[in-house]
């Protein structure tokens, strides 16, 4: 009896250690997407900058600012999502406790 408790109690804690690892992978890829997005955001910024060549200084400090400010944003911005991931991540670890049974209370030494 007590063999097929720690069974059972071992086979629900191997479905637990897989649920995080493809959660992990999930957030895995979530987190690449969003650098590639990033990516291609500023490879599109840079590719309009170079396209419209700015011979004024003025023009080129008005462009370096803008550069500035749109990085500043998207770092902003990953930075925004990766606190969203972690929170969401709480969240889920916090809802997953709560139906996940605990067995400190049937350690009881006899």
């Amino acid at each position: 009896e007590k063999c097929s408790k720690f069974r059972l109690a071992n086979a629900k804690l191997k479905r637990h250690v897989r649920d995080r690892d493809e959660e992990n992978d999930r957030l895995k890829q979530r987190v690449r997407d969003l650098q590639d997005s990033v990516a291609v955001r500023e490879s599109i910024f840079k590719s309009h900058l170079e396209n419209h060549g700015q011979d004024d200084a003025a023009e080129n400090t008005a462009s370096a600012m803008k550069r500035v400010i749109l990085r500043r944003r998207l770092i902003d911005l990953a930075r925004l999502q990766t606190e969203e991931i972690d929170f969401l991540r709480q969240e889920l670890d916090r809802l997953r406790q709560r139906t996940f049974p605990s067995f400190a209370q049937s350690q009881n030494p006899s």
